[in-house]
């Protein structure tokens, strides 16, 4: 038999992913990065090389939620060629899907209300710039509001 041993994930990624479950889990502010950096197995230091700021780090969250989602529409074009009004259908279905999942949302969504809720405070994240428009990827031409069922930013596999 051989062995089927799965190389660890590098330390970025390690991150990215833990970030995703725990800002799902607990929202942008309800969670740190002490706690990120302890779950992903590193430390704030590590953390901090990779992701200049806690904000960066969401950046780079919402981003790889965004290359999920661009993902799932390549799946519809590929089961659905020539057919936009199926790929359509096939996206709202599997966002119907999301709704009833775990309660908690849509990540893109719930990353827009917290950053609306924190600059009616007039509490600005700290990297504004970087919020405006950069979650999504360059070119992208389809919506990236994820439904992958809709646990964006834990990666559940589909």
């Amino acid at each position: 038999m051989e062995d089927c041993a799965v190389a660890p994930l590098k330390p970025r990624e390690r991150i990215i992913s833990t970030a995703r479950d725990l800002f799902r889990k607990h929202g942008i502010r309800g969670i740190g990065v002490d706690a990120i950096a302890d779950v992903a197995g590193t430390n704030k230091m590590t953390l901090y090389r990779h992701f200049g700021s806690k904000d960066d780090l969401v950046v780079a969250c919402l981003r790889d939620v965004a290359r999920d989602a661009e993902a799932i529409w390549d799946g519809f074009e590929a089961a659905h060629p020539d057919d936009p009004l199926a790929q359509l259908h096939a996206w709202v279905r599997c966002g119907a899907e999301c709704a009833g999942g775990d309660g908690r949302g849509c990540d893109m969504a719930n990353v827009a209300v917290e950053l609306a809720e924190t600059s009616s405070r007039n509490s600005r994240p700290r990297n504004a710039t970087a919020w405006r428009g950069s979650a999504g990827m360059p070119g992208l031409r389809r919506p990236i509001c994820s439904p992958t069922p809709c646990r964006c930013f834990s990666k559940v596999p589909a």
